[in-house]
């Protein structure tokens, strides 16, 4: 089957641990949560009329680029971890694209800074 995906314009956001609070218990970060729901929002406008989720082996494939900072300090952004990047966008993908993020098979992953001038954005794609 051919690659399918989309690209959302947007910071890429790491997932953070739950935190702890009296009386609420544990609970995402509003950051986490703004955007595991903007990644479900853009994947249902995509994904929109072909049956629900995939019940097969998937693959995906993430590219992360950031913003340029004014005066980088490496030539690859250091931010945050790939690993926290990956899965956030896994877990808000769950039960959408997928039943179960144990149907993934293989995960293809990466962060770049984007082109000088130009937002950050998240490119998902995937196949089965």
């Amino acid at each position: 089957m051919n690659w399918q995906g989309f690209s959302i314009d947007m910071e890429p956001v790491p997932w953070a641990r739950p935190r702890i609070s009296r009386g609420k218990g544990f609970h995402n970060t509003a950051k986490t949560d703004a955007a595991r729901r903007l990644i479900g929002i853009r994947l249902f406008q995509e994904w929109r009329g072909r049956g629900g989720p995939i019940k097969d082996a998937i693959h995906l494939r993430l590219v992360f680029y950031f913003r340029q900072p004014a005066k980088p300090t490496r030539p690859y952004p250091t931010r945050c971890d790939l690993d926290n990047l990956v899965k956030l966008v896994c877990d808000a993908l769950t039960g959408l694209l997928y039943a179960d993020d144990r149907q993934i098979q293989s995960i293809e992953a990466s962060k770049f800074y984007a082109s000088e001038g130009l937002c950050g954005r998240v490119e998902i794609q995937w196949r089965s």
